[in-house]
Formats: C-alpha cells, structure tokens, sequence
C-alpha cells in the first residue's frame, strides 16, 4: 500500500514509449546475432563436432569400445571443462 506523502509515480508506459523500447530491444538482439562472440561460437562449433564424433563412435559398435558410454561422458566433459576453467583462472 503506497504511502500518503511518498510521490505519485505513474508506472505505466504509454504506447510510444513501449514501441521504442520495443525497437531499441530489437535492434540490439540483431547487433548481437549479426556480430556474435567469437569465442562463444568457437566453443559450441568444437562441443558439437567432439559430440557428434562420440556419437558416431557409440554407433559404429567397435568392440574395443564397448566400455565407452554416456555415464562416462558427461562426468569427464564435466571434469575437463572445470579443469579448463582452473587452469585460466589461476594464469591470470
């Protein structure tokens, strides 16, 4: 319940305001996608291509293979990623 003696502040936004920032939003998301993070795009290409090849191993069934399985997958994706992101940290 707002206060007696605070200010009246109107919050709502009228339609030009909206559309405005509506397009400011717009515009940005397209900068962004038109100019991406090349490290980010760098990291998903190589995560996509290192998946897609275990994958493939997973089906072509070589029987010195076998153990290799998604249970192991992630818990060592994980444990490279993290010892990635330690080793960066502790160079700086």
């Amino acid at each position: 319940m707002p206060r007696e003696d605070a200010p009246n502040v109107q919050t709502n936004m009228d339609s030009q305001e909206f559309s405005r920032r509506a397009n400011q939003m717009g515009q940005e998301m397209q900068q962004i996608v038109q100019q991406p993070n090349t490290r980010a795009v760098k990291f998903i290409g190589i995560s996509l291509v290192v998946l897609g090849l275990v994958y493939l191993v997973q089906n072509l069934n070589i029987p010195w293979l076998a153990w290799f399985n998604d249970q192991l997958l992630w818990p060592i994706l994980i444990i490279v990623v993290g010892a990635l992101l330690l080793s960066r940290a502790f160079r700086k």
